[in-house]
């Protein structure tokens, strides 16, 4: 039987922050701190992960957090965010395989060399 997310058992969207203070992981004044620090970044925006991972928050712990509410971003809108990828490299590099191929979308690292993020 496949596990019903939290944000379904709670009936609401939570950020990642309420997520993380609900858990104990994070103090609701260090979660404060992290909000602050992501509001003054000096025009480059931050998710408020990365600004917890440097704070000393495990990835993993962050990472359960999001996957128990289904709030992990595809590595492609990520790409994005981060002004790695522009939206339409993105929306390119999702076509399926060509004939002959599996009809899978493009893995992760397969966007990353169509769009010449990576090179192999």
């Amino acid at each position: 039987m496949t596990p019903i997310k939290e944000k379904f058992i709670f009936g609401e969207e939570k950020k990642l922050g309420q997520i993380l203070v609900e858990r104990n992981i994070i103090s609701p004044l260090r979660l404060q701190a992290a909000l602050d620090r992501q509001k003054n970044q000096n025009g480059r925006s931050k998710y408020l992960g990365e600004i917890l991972l440097e704070m000393g928050i495990p990835q993993e712990k962050i990472n359960e957090a999001l996957d128990a509410h289904g709030k992990r971003k595809p590595l492609g809108e990520v790409l994005v965010d981060l002004g790695t990828l522009r939206p339409d490299q993105l929306k390119n590099s999702g076509e399926t395989r060509s004939a002959g191929q599996d009809a899978h979308p493009p893995s992760s690292g397969e966007i990353t060399r169509r769009t010449g993020v990576c090179q192999t």
